[in-house]
């Protein structure tokens, strides 16, 4: 493995230690990615991003970092961090966990995350906003408002993010307020009837006071119908929803104070409601799905709705089966409780910035968080079966109807939850930087609290009426409230993190200046306390556990400039995600400990031909030990997960390339690819049971292609054309399935392709601009699978299956805007 990565090496040190010097200094500045922002030569223009908590160019950071401007985001259509699980970024997958578009889960260079949603599981990539981490996913899906850009840092960034930035760390920036009266409105509207309207508006300063109000609201209807029975009950109708819809209110408002030249005090406050129903799920090798046992269709009315002989051993579930390649089910083969679920999100941020001296910089970044989520996931919901004649399973019919004795039928499992959460974070910065020396240093503190509710319960119970034999009737067992049942099991946990840390780089004056080197040193320590209060509805209080550790993380950075514009770096990293316990173990609160990844790389970073060309490169071998992985309890509890370290050690090794090139004015192609490999034991024998290892959401190939071409229609307008490519190869969601083979992970894949074609800068009035854009994303309708796990059938008599979401369908429409 050493010898590969070796090698690997070798050869692009090779390739541009032989490239000639051929650029000049870049012209452009500013917060772009990927080429779109050019220079007055039609030259690629520089990238400014943060990665080491202070402004730097991207192309001097010796670290593997994608960063993407407002203007890119736009043009993808990325307007969530979830959108990004049908756009390739090197190195990273993300996917909206279980069919819930604003829960997303971020995965990078091999390192997965288990169940987001459970109480103080922890992400193994850090999401930040503004430099705030957000502690739980639920609520981290939500749509964009007016950001700067999205820097994704790719590798373990223990130093300098610490906690759970084992894989790497995704932050977005918001624009400040300016000062001066300005704005941007947007409107945009299309298929499954989908809106999006949203403001920006900048206000003129009051002495030395700015402010910035945002606001959002974004909505479209469900993907794939929700079917009703004939005959049905509910307590409340509206909790039969189609799949996939979503409904997001939010605003921002952000004011700055800046009553000196040296001082800054930046407030800002999001608020953000989102309503969603996860997406359908389906079996992988469940019986054919059947419309019979509604009779919705009328060619079977009176053929076999007449004649109860003929509904002998009609087992079905929502299945891929039937269902055309490449296509999703335009609705349910029975219906499902689905109710909308909610996410309510708020924030305070308070951003204090004193520049004591030209070198030295104090920062202080203040802020607490709270979510409110009620979840209605539907995982279980297609494991349910509908069973229309006497088993062992069900009674035989006859008696009067309603009753237990005709109960024939249930349409799967749910597990309503809802989770409390609230975090406060401080952390204070030092910046110093002098001709030779920089450093940056820090103090971290963290607390979070979460309460997480859950139940599982049947859905729907279907009975027969020997009266009438076309007719099940549907009876909803599960209340729309979350009172208290039988089942009900509540835990409560807390969080606690203080950390120290300090990066220094030194160049030395020898070299003429060309060498760079950089050391770093964190120490955290972990404290987290889980205690059960309910348990299957009686009181507990006596179950609790405590994870507690403290641990060192450092790195080490060798940076060399072969000349003004192509550098390299060896680097070695240390990051980990912090252990703790499954909250939803009914088993017992079995604490786990933290995962470890140790990380070796090299890098280039060129940009070449007078800057038409930005070539990086980055090679890596990454050792993760103690790896955390949540399992069913095959054995003593089939209903609950437990939470657990597997022996030994994964190694991962991987090659990512981002090239962007502007061969002539107007014209962007860019074209990233990555490779990864994951090397682990295929079996894992536990006191749970034993099970085969796949690596999870770790795909070999990906690749993204994009081209961007502008050209002027009049002195004024603007013709912009967008395209873009993307391809993820077969990967797993789930790292453990049951060695016997009785449950099969269908696996994730993404093929897809998208454009976007914009008139811009249309003079209106004055000051005031507009533009005109039609977009389609997926624009062949490929449809692949978003997550799948692996699940046991309740049907006996199938063959081993497992679960999918897939992705989204093909969506188009249009967008207007005006800015002023």
């Amino acid at each position: 493995m050493k010898e590969r990565l070796a090698g690997v090496s070798v050869s692009i040190l090779a390739l541009f230690i032989g490239c000639p010097a051929l650029a000049q200094d870049g012209q452009g500045a500013g917060q772009g990615a990927q080429g779109q922002q050019a220079n007055q030569d039609g030259g690629l223009g520089e990238i400014i991003v943060t990665a080491q908590r202070k402004a730097e160019s991207l192309q001097k950071v010796p670290l593997a970092v994608t960063a993407l401007s407002a203007d890119i985001l736009e043009t993808r259509k990325i307007t969530s961090l979830t959108a990004f699980s049908t756009q390739v970024t090197p190195g990273l997958v993300v996917n909206a966990f279980a069919g819930g578009s604003p829960v997303p889960t971020f995965h990078m260079r091999g390192v997965s995350s288990p169940d987001p949603t459970t109480g103080l599981t922890e992400q193994g990539v850090a999401v930040y906003i503004d430099g705030v981490p957000l502690g739980r996913a639920p609520g981290v899906g939500i749509e964009l408002g007016d950001v700067e850009r999205i820097e994704v840092l790719r590798g373990p960034q223990g130093t300098l993010f610490g906690r759970n930035a084992e894989g790497g760390a995704v932050q977005f920036v918001t624009k400040r307020p300016t000062g001066q009266l300005g704005g941007q409105f947007e409107a945009e509207y299309g298929n499954y009837d989908s809106k999006r309207v949203t403001g920006h508006l900048n206000l003129p300063a009051v002495g030395h006071l700015s402010f910035k109000l945002s606001a959002i609201y974004s909505s479209h209807d469900g993907y794939t119908k929700n079917v009703r029975p004939r005959a049905f009950d509910t307590v409340n109708p509206d909790d039969i929803n189609d799949f996939g819809a979503y409904e997001q209110k939010g605003f921002r408002v952000a004011a700055l104070w800046d009553p000196t030249s040296n001082f800054t005090a930046l407030y800002a406050f999001d608020y953000a409601d989102v309503a969603y129903t996860n997406d359908i799920s389906l079996r992988v090798n469940g019986r054919q799905p059947s419309e019979i046992a509604f009779c919705a269709n009328p060619a079977f009315a009176a053929t076999y709705c007449s004649d109860p002989a003929n509904l002998v051993a009609n087992v079905y579930q929502n299945t891929l089966a039937g269902v055309p390649a490449n296509t999703r089910p335009t609705s349910s083969n029975l219906p499902i409780y689905m109710p909308f679920s909610k996410d309510r999100t708020r924030g305070h941020q308070l951003t204090l910035e004193w520049h004591a001296t030209d070198r030295l910089q104090i920062k202080s970044i203040s802020a607490y968080r709270t979510l409110n989520a009620e979840e209605y996931p539907n995982n279980g919901e297609s494991i349910g079966f509908v069973q229309l004649v006497p088993t062992s399973l069900f009674p035989a019919a006859g008696a009067a109807n309603g009753t237990l004795s005709n109960f024939v039928a249930f349409s799967g499992i749910t597990n309503p939850g809802r989770v409390k959460q609230n975090q406060k974070s401080e952390e204070l910065q030092a910046i110093y930087k002098d001709d030779h020396f920089n450093v940056t240093a820090g103090l971290f503190y963290y607390n979070e609290h979460v309460k997480d509710m859950r139940r599982t319960v049947n859905t729907l119970l279907y009975f027969y009426d020997p009266a009438d034999p076309s007719r099940l009737q549907g009876v909803a067992v599960q209340p729309t409230t979350l009172s208290p049942t039988s089942n009900e099991t509540v835990f409560d946990a807390e969080a606690k993190s203080y950390a120290a840390y300090a990066q220094g780089t030194y160049t030395p004056p020898i070299l003429d200046e060309r060498l760079h080197l950089t050391a770093g040193l964190r120490y955290t320590h972990d404290r987290k306390t889980f205690n059960r209060l309910v348990f299957l509805g009686a009181a507990d209080g006596q179950t609790s556990t405590v994870f507690k550790a403290g641990r060192v993380d450092p790195a080490f950075i060798l940076a060399f400039d072969i000349n003004q514009d192509i550098n390299t770096y060896f680097k070695y990293a240390q990051a980990y995600r912090t252990g703790g316990a499954n909250i939803r173990d009914l088993v017992g609160l079995t604490p786990y400990g933290s995962e470890v990844n140790k990380t070796f790389e090299l890098g280039v970073k060129s940009q070449l031909f007078d800057r038409h060309v930005r070539l990086n490169l980055a090679a890596f071998r990454s050792t993760v030990s103690d790896v955390q992985v949540s399992t069913q309890n095959l054995v003593s509890n089939p209903g609950s997960t437990t939470g657990r370290n597997l022996p030994g050690d994964i190694r991962i090794w991987g090659i990512e390339s981002e090239l962007t090139v502007a061969p002539v004015t107007g014209l962007t192609l860019t074209a990233n690819y990555s490779y990864l490999k994951v090397d682990a034991p295929s079996l894992f024998v536990t006191d749970i049971g034993s099970f085969r290892y796949l690596p999870p959401n770790s795909p070999k190939h990906q690749l993204y292609l994009g081209i961007d071409y502008a050209t002027p229609l009049t002195s004024e307008v603007k013709l912009a054309l967008h395209g873009d490519y993307n391809y993820q190869s077969h990967s797993t969601t789930a790292p453990l399935v049951p060695a016997d083979g009785s449950v099969v992970d269908p696996g994730r894949t993404l093929n897809n392709f998208n454009a976007r074609m914009a008139i811009q800068h249309i003079p209106l009035s004055g000051d005031v601009t507009g533009e005109i854009s039609l977009f389609m994303r997926n624009i062949f309708n490929k449809v692949g699978n978003e997550f799948t796990y692996g699940a046991a059938t309740t049907d006996p008599t199938a063959a081993p299956s497992g679960n999918v979401f897939l992705t989204p369908p093909r969506t188009y429409g249009i967008q207007f805007k005006i800015e002023f």
